[in-house]
């Protein structure tokens, strides 16, 4: 896979992840940047990771905003739970999901989301009911497996 067809796809969803959860939420302080954030499943897969390092890139060139990623270090479901409650305190712009246990987080991102904090979730495909989201970001597997054919 060359490095382009790996970019595309990326880049499309965490500049929509970004684009969508800058234009949401509280309008905050004059002069201050909204902080958004982005829970990945984990640190240490090369999807995850790159999820992450899209955000990043995403947030930078839409700038305006400050960014913070967090997940577990390993898939741990209770982990990732943790990590979103702490970073609903700090990125009131919103938050960007991939659930690793959809079920499982669905109760704490129904209460951030009840709170005002916009709540998005990526990559995952999975929408637990009650989680209060109302958009889901997620890749094109089709359209992916049309450009790898071409190459």
């Amino acid at each position: 896979m060359t490095f382009l067809s790996r970019f595309v796809p990326v880049a499309t969803v965490s500049c929509g992840l970004v684009l969508s959860l800058g234009g949401c939420g509280d309008a905050g302080t004059p002069g201050v940047r909204p902080t958004i954030g982005f829970v990945s499943q984990n640190n240490s897969r090369d999807f995850s990771r790159e999820m992450s390092d899209g955000f990043r890139a995403g947030a930078k060139i839409a700038s305006g905003v400050d960014a913070i990623v967090t997940g577990p270090d390993t898939h741990d479901g209770l982990k990732q739970v943790e990590l979103f409650r702490d970073l609903s305190g700090k990125a009131k712009g919103g938050i960007g999901v991939s659930a690793l246990a959809p079920e499982l987080i669905a109760g704490p991102m129904a209460e951030v989301a009840d709170g005002g904090i916009p709540v998005i979730a990526v990559a995952g495909g999975q929408v637990a009911p009650g989680s209060g989201v109302k958009l889901l970001i997620e890749n094109d597997n089709y359209e992916l497996g049309q450009l790898l054919a071409d190459e």
